[in-house]
Formats: structure tokens, sequence, C-alpha cells
């Protein structure tokens, strides 16, 4: 497989130039000349006295903190404690602690704190000393804030607003909610021997788990031999890759390891390397300022620039937006790089609606608005740029005409002006009684996946009182979904059979101009034998879906037993490989399922996945002793376990033992995963949970694609 080479511009982000640039375009931004910039060790926090919570700071420094500089005399306190209180609400469960640092006098600053009751540490800052060492004017009155990582060093600085909640909740906290800087780092000789233990693992979630004990030391030796592992990949090439990648830049994205990550990243340009320059791009860019995602725009392949354009998600949004303005200035004429690029624009502006700066904002929602009626815009990127405004401008509208959408614009800066902040979320839109539901959920698209559960606990009966509750005669908008009057629940017991027969509802009202196919998984997954591929919604292919359904419900009445266990990872996997006449291995840079691979898919689960496509049994890992593994042996009962690769997510919680866990400080591989089948592809991803469903997972995939998540009880 030829890799890439290092050509001519290659970039070095050496520390102390990303640091001065930093420090010189955060000064520029908030009009005060800073004494560190991102990536900086943060100035100790040496403060005259602590007003509230004295005996909650001493485990500041080894927590993410928001250090928020306010004043006792400013107009604006109420507000800024506010805003202080609720990001303390949200996010102090996660480790994230936020401190008050006000100016005033003893008793001008003890009055205020007296009056508003803080409920998060407040120290006084009497001389502004604190505040100069941050770099904050010691006599202004306006609030400001800085985001220390976990580590000491500074993540972020800027005005007190919005703005911290965004980057709080966009670059710390990962799409299936975990948190690695939250991580404690590990002495690398200890790393270096657990990593030596699992190396040569026949487990491929075994190497991964010692990869990852390798690259929470937080060396750079760490990420120069992950780099290695990653030119010279063992079986399956592909998913080690991948999931190295995840791991590299979760723990691995301080300035120290910049010359590694231009190294690595020089050296492989071509489109199978796109998730690389993404997740590279996607770690750097609240820090860098977007500067490794533009190197990466800048790059020939198509996919690389468009990857590394769409990590700006991640960026702060004055950054993000002024880079997406100057890139749909300047797009390419015409062809697969003007697509990916303005697909990606739109993802990034519609990640940015909710607390962006109206003026840039308002030039990126207008500028996508008129492509929509560009010559040079394909009907695929259509759908993509409809499906984000409706996001973005908060719209329930669904047309590619433009006169809509220009009304729809101006309707929107009429409301942000008149509430002077962001629509709220867009309600879904108004379907008519022919419209087709998924259990409730409006299904739209012209190439839909359904993925249907089909793991032995589907078997298990529907709950009596859901059916009593379901059964009985209702009216409003249940009844105009449907669901509750079409269902035959005379044939309902089981949950597949309760999926069977939604299934039935939902396909008999799908238009024939739209094209489905049904993935079901157990250990394995695979198409139903009835679409191969996807298929036009005809009359006869309907049909053949429900009888073959049927056929296996029957089947499973006889055996008590469908597939297994529940490999959802597995399933998506096939979802996102499948297109209209062809499958293709390397989907998420095919370009031939850009246009004919699905564009919704809709998942319905009854539980946690607890397997994926690498299944395979090995000695047990020493650090497993005496927890019950996926086979439900205790893991001292064996010396030889069945253990599954890094794609799934049982819980420790229950009984089960997995180094993934959502809102950990473990990355959901899972999650990872399908970010990057959906890269190029934004699908929308919508759930429907069942019974013990992993509900975190689900509403996580769903984020992702934009979707909704439904729980049937």
């Amino acid at each position: 497989m030829a890799r890439g080479s290092a050509g001519k511009g290659a970039f070095v982000f050496a520390r102390a130039v990303v640091v001065a640039a930093v420090a010189l375009a955060a000064a520029e931004s908030v009009g005060v000349a800073r004494a560190a910039g991102a990536g900086d060790a943060a100035p100790p926090l040496d403060v005259a006295e602590w007003v509230v919570g004295a005996d909650r700071v001493a485990d500041l420094p080894g927590c993410m903190r928001v250090v928020a500089f306010v004043s006792a005399a400013s107009a604006s306190l109420d507000g800024d404690l506010a805003l202080l209180t609720r990001l303390h609400n949200e996010f102090e469960f996660k480790g994230i602690r936020v401190v008050g640092v006000m100016a005033g006098s003893r008793e001008d600053v003890q009055a205020a704190v007296e009056v508003r009751q803080p409920t998060f540490p407040v120290a006084a800052d009497h001389d502004g000393a604190t505040r100069t060492a941050f770099g904050v004017p010691a006599t202004s009155d306006q609030a400001y804030a800085t985001i220390v990582a976990s580590d000491g060093r500074i993540a972020w600085s800027g005005a007190l607003g919005d703005g911290v909640r965004t980057t709080l909740a966009a670059c710390f906290v990962r799409p299936g909610g975990y948190n690695v800087r939250l991580a404690p780092r590990t002495p690398w000789d200890q790393a270096t021997k657990r990593h030596a233990e699992l190396a040569s693992s026949n487990s491929f979630g075994y190497r991964v788990r010692g990869r990852e004990a390798l690259a929470r030391s937080g060396d750079v030796r760490a990420l120069t031999a992950l780099a290695a592992v990653y030119a010279r990949p063992e079986e399956p090439k592909d998913f080690v890759r991948f999931s190295l990648v995840t791991t590299a830049a979760s723990f691995l994205c301080d300035p120290v390891h910049d010359a590694v990550w231009s190294t690595w990243l020089t050296a492989n340009c071509d489109a199978e390397d796109a998730w690389l320059w993404h997740r590279a791009a996607w770690a750097a860019a609240p820090f860098d300022r977007g500067w490794r995602a533009q190197a990466g725009m800048e790059r020939k392949d198509p996919f690389v620039a468009a990857a590394s354009l769409q990590a700006l998600a991640n960026a702060p949004n004055e950054v993000a937006l002024a880079v997406v303005a100057k890139t749909l200035a300047g797009l390419p004429a015409r062809g697969l790089p003007r697509r990916l690029l303005v697909e990606a624009a739109a993802h990034v502006v519609a990640r940015h609606a909710a607390a962006a700066d109206a003026a840039m904002l308002e030039t990126c929602a207008g500028a996508l608005v008129e492509l929509i009626d560009d010559t040079q815009t394909g009907a695929r990127t259509k759908a993509v740029l409809v499906a984000e405004l409706r996001r973005t401008l908060g719209s329930t509208e669904d047309t590619i005409d433009l006169g809509v959408w220009r009304t729809e614009l101006a309707m929107w800066k009429l409301r942000r002006k008149a509430a002077d902040q962001p629509a709220p979320a867009a309600a879904p839109p108004a379907y008519g009684k022919d419209t087709s539901y998924f259990f409730g959920l409006p299904v739209r698209g012209e190439r839909i996946v359904f993925v249907i559960d089909a793991s032995t606990s589907m078997l298990e009966a529907v709950d009596e009182q859901t059916l009593i509750k379901r059964r009985a005669p209702v009216t409003g908008r249940r009844q105009e979904e449907g669901l509750a009057t079409s269902i035959d629940w005379s044939r309902v017991h089981t949950r597949f059979d309760l999926a069977r027969e939604a299934l039935r509802v939902t396909l008999e009202k799908l238009p024939e101009r739209t094209r489905f196919a049904v993935v079901l998984f157990g250990e394995a997954a695979a198409t139903m034998a009835a679409t191969p591929s996807i298929l036009p919604a005809s009359p006869g292919n309907r049909k053949a879906v429900l009888g073959e359904l049927d056929v296996i419900a029957k089947a499973a009445v006889t055996s008590k037993q469908l597939r297994g266990d529940t490999n959802l990872h597995g399933a998506l996997r096939v979802a996102y490989a499948l297109g209209v006449s062809r499958k293709a291995d390397a989907a998420y840079t095919s370009l031939a399922l850009l246009d004919e691979g699905c564009d919704s898919i809709y998942v319905l689960s009854d539980g946690q996945p607890n397997r994926d496509d690498w299944f395979g049994t090995d000695r047990r890992d020493s650090e497993d002793a005496g927890r019950i593994g996926n086979d439900g042996q205790r893991a001292a009962d064996a010396d030889v376990v069945r253990n599954p690769g890094p794609y799934w997510t049982m819980r420790g919680s229950r009984g089960f033992y997995s180094p993934f866990e959502l809102l950990s400080t473990t990355p959901s591989y899972v999650v990872e995963d399908v970010a990057r089948m959906n890269l190029f592809r934004h699908a929308s991803i919508n759930c429907v949970a069942l019974s013990t469903a992993d509900m975190e997972l689900l509403q996580s995939l769903a984020r992702l694609g934009g979707g909704d998540v439904l729980k049937f009880d």
C-alpha cells in the first residue's frame, strides 16, 4: 500500500512558535497582553484569601479547571456569576472545577459573595496580582476566563461568555462522553512494562489496551511508538490504524508532541490517512487556533483536506468560522474537492451555530444558502447542505428551493437580533399522515438502512404493561404516527416480534422512490437475504423482507435462540459498506459510496454491545483476575478467556469489565469508529432503545449523525 511522503510546505508545529503565535492571537482577540498562551504552564493560583470554598481547593492542581476573573464592582457581576454557576453545575461531576477570582477591596468582595452565595470556590484578589499573572488587566471590569488542563497547561483563554461552555463541551468531553484530560499520567517505566505484557497478544482488544497504557504516560516516545505501528500495522491492518489514531489523539496532544505529529502526518497524506489527519487536527484545534487543520487543508488529497477542515468543529468559534468563510470564498471550481469542502464547511457551521459570533456566523450561513442553487452543487451535496442548514437556522424545511432558504435565513437573522441569542433548536417537521415512521421517529432519506438487533435477548417477552398501554386507543401525535393504531399487537410477544411489526408499519408507508436495506446483528452482522444491497422500496422487496423476518421469528420460537451476542459495531460496519450496486470495505473514503451509500441509518437495540468482529481467545490479562469475562466465566477460573476487540461497551457496574467505559477517562472506540465511518457520509443516525439498551451509547451515535433517540416502553 503506497504511503504518502513529505512534500513541499511541510509544516512544523514547534512548541515555541505555537505558543508565541497563540499568545499573540489571543491577545488580539480580547485586547489584552497575555503573559502566557495556550500550551504554556498556567501561573500558580496565588490569591490573597479564599472567601468561599477554602476547603475545596486542595484538589485543584490535579483537575481541569476554569479560572474566571470577575470584579466586585462590575455591573455584569450577577450575570457573570450566574454563568459560572451553570458551568459548575454542568461540569463538576465530570471532574472539571470552576474557580472565581474576584477583584475589589476585602469589604466589597465579602459583600458581593454574601449577597449572591456562589456554590463554587471564590478567591479575593485585592491587589490584582493574580489577574496580572494570568495576563488580565487589574483595572478592567470585564470578566475573563482561562481553562487550565489537568496537567497544568493553559488550554484556552478569552472573554467570559458562552464560548467557555462551548469550549469545554466540544473540546474536552468527546462524542462518547469521555474526558481523557482527567486521566492520570502513568510513569514511563510502568507504561512500557504494561505495553510489553500485551503487545504480542493474540487478542486485538488486549493489544489496544497495551497501546493505550503506553499513551497514558504522555511521553513523546509513546507517540513515536504508535506512529511506527501505523507504518507497519499487524492484522487487522486498517482497524489497527484507526484505533491507534484514536488512542494517540486522545492522550498525546500537548505541544511537546507536535514535532512527532508533524513527521507522522507529512509522511501519510493519502485518502486512507484522512482519519489520521482529522483526529490530529481535532485534538490540536482548541490549542493551536486551527493551524494544524489549515495545514491539512493545503494537502493535495481532497479527503485529507476536507477531513482537516471538518476538525474545526472542535476549534474556538471565531477561529473555525473565519477559516470556513475564507474556504467558501475560494472554493475549487468543480469536482470532488469542491463537494467535500462544501459539506465539511456546512458541518462545521452547524456545530458552532449555538454560540458563535453573529456577524461571522451569518456570513457563513449566507454563503452556504447560496450554494444550494449553484450549478456545481450536486444532488447529494444539496441534501447535506439542507440537513446542516436545518440545524444551523433552527429550521424545519426539507427543500432545495433557494427562495425558501433565503427566507429562512432572513427570519433566523431577525430572531437572533430580537432575542440577542441563537435561535432555539428546530422542532420536528410537521409530517403528513402518509409519512413513514419507525417507532415514532420520522423516516427521512433516499437510501435508508435499518440496523435491527437480533441478539438472543430480543426473544425476551414484551412487558405486559407495555402491551396493555400500547393496545389502548390513542389520539394526538401517537395516532398521527400510526405506530399504536397500525401494529397488529396480536402478533407481538417478544421484542423481536415488536421490531418486526414496527418495521412492517414503516415499510408499508415508505415511498417507492426511496431505497432501503435491513441489517440484522447478533454475534455476527449481515444484510438480510432479501436486501443484499440498498434496493428500491418496491412492493416485492418489502414483501420479501417481511416474509424473511417471519421465517426467522418462527425458527427462533422453535430453537429458543436468535443470533447470540450483540455486535452493534459489526452491524454499523455493514451498513456503511452497503451501496446500491456494490459494497466497499474502505467505505469511509469510497467515491462510489458517497453517492450510492446510505444517507440515513435507523438503529434498534435492546442491550449493550458485548462483542465485535475480532472476538478471539488468549491467555487472560493479569489485570482481569477476578473479573467476569464476556463468556460469563470469572477470569480467575480460567487461564484462557474469550475476549473481543476494542469495539464494545460492557459496563463494570453490571458485573462485566471493559476498559472502554463511557463517561470515563478512556475513549469509546465504538463511537470514535462510527465518527470515522460517518466523516464524509454525513448520514443521519436515529436510534430506538428497547429495555436495557445502552442509552449513553445510542445518544452519542445520534449526536454524531444529527438524529434523535427514542426510548420505547
